[in-house]
């Protein structure tokens, strides 16, 4: 008797091969340097830098939802770096809202009206320096414990 008891792994494994196996109609012919060519048109939008700006002590402001993916501009590693290059000053220490974080420091994307948190194309959002655990928070509203440099970018423009 054969037992045919599927893992977890077996299915998972069993679910990427068909997937992976699909294509759509307007995939049929093309290339695979056509179809890499596809890929990376895709994969290179990313907000761009517009300049900086200075969010006045007591400012409030929100995560924007779904910016994870967003490509970091060139020259820099990552969103925290591009702040400390941006506006002038070693990375921060503590958050903008004057929390000390016990995990990590981050640059956020924020912006300062909460009906904002989900921007189109082209929309004005700002990277500062937030804890890792506000990052994870979209419903929090956090507010600045003094004057802050601000990052603007033009969101995935």
């Amino acid at each position: 008797m054969i037992d045919y008891k599927l893992t977890s792994h077996a299915l998972l494994l069993t679910t990427v091969i068909a997937l992976s196996a699909c294509s759509t109609q307007s995939d049929m012919g093309r290339t695979d340097e056509q179809m890499h060519g596809m890929e990376s048109k895709q994969a290179m939008v990313k907000s761009t830098y517009l300049g900086t700006t200075n969010f006045a002590a007591g400012t409030n402001f929100w995560n924007v939802i779904g910016s994870t993916g967003d490509n970091i501009p060139g020259g820099y590693s990552s969103w925290i770096q591009l702040y400390g290059g941006t506006c002038g000053a070693p990375t921060p220490m503590q958050s903008a809202t004057g929390q000390a974080c016990s995990f990590r420091l981050v640059g956020g994307h924020v912006v300062t009206n909460q009906n904002d948190q989900r921007p189109a194309k082209g929309d004005t959002v700002y990277i500062v320096p937030i804890c890792h655990s506000e990052n994870m928070k979209p419903s929090l509203t956090m507010q600045t414990a003094a004057k802050t440099c601000a990052v603007e970018l033009g969101y995935r423009q």
